[in-house]
């Protein structure tokens, strides 16, 4: 699994590119440091289990990392001690997503965004710096990252409304396997029609 995304990081996704151009530009991109990272909980085990590897720049470690504190999970510490959670903390959620994605990894690239549009762990929300890094990561072929740029621009969120290019962006995400993206181009098509 693994090798895919490494290899997607070094061959450019170029077939939709030319949709993608406007809003490849994310400004102030800088390679965020590693987090410092405080004593994690005896009882976070989902976050013990990515630490060694994500402090070692490791980008699957890091975006797993980043999610114990984003959607945490039941992890029992002990068979007796089976309600224990690791802590939803969103400053280190959006820390650890951003050094991965600022380091050129698709998924973290998309989750960073996600988390830029709803202003998880970070100063405030940003519709369109949430659009910017969904285009990194759609550019690397993530079809979930074509499909939400084509759902901004259908809605109008973060960039004007535009009917068209929504309309090629969920076909960009249907090419790549994004099921759900048939019935919006379906719907837009209608629209066009009309």
């Amino acid at each position: 699994m693994i090798l895919p995304i490494l290899l997607s990081l070094l061959i450019p996704f170029t077939h939709a590119s030319s949709v993608l151009d406007e809003d490849l530009k994310v400004k102030g991109v800088f390679v965020r440091p590693i987090p410092k990272e405080p004593e994690i909980s005896t009882n976070c085990l989902c976050a013990k289990k990515y630490i060694t590897k994500a402090n070692a720049e490791d980008l699957e470690a890091m975006f797993s990392l980043a999610n114990c504190y984003n959607s945490p999970e039941k992890v029992p510490t002990s068979i007796s001690d089976t309600d224990k959670y690791c802590s939803m903390k969103p400053d280190t959620y959006s820390a650890w997503m951003g050094a991965a994605a600022t380091r050129g990894f698709a998924p973290a690239q998309y989750a960073y965004g996600t988390a830029w549009f709803f202003g998880a762990g970070l100063p405030s929300a940003s519709q369109p710096n949430a659009i910017s890094w969904w285009a990194q990561a759609a550019s690397q072929g993530l079809s979930v990252a074509f499909y939400s740029l084509g759902d901004a621009y259908e809605e109008g969120l973060g960039r004007k409304k535009d009917i068209k290019k929504a309309l090629e962006l969920f076909k960009e995400a249907k090419k790549l396997g994004d099921k759900r993206a048939d019935k919006r181009i379906a719907k837009l098509e209608a629209l066009q029609k009309k």
